[in-house]
């Protein structure tokens, strides 16, 4: 059950830096 909670948050953490990544190319094109 463990492995499964970790394989879910790792989903989420990299879903997560995915849609800050978006966020900043919106806010700062130039970066």
């Amino acid at each position: 059950r463990k492995d499964a909670n970790r394989v879910f948050y790792r989903v989420s953490d990299a879903r997560t830096l995915r849609l800050i990544s978006m966020m900043q190319e919106v806010f700062c094109p130039f970066n």
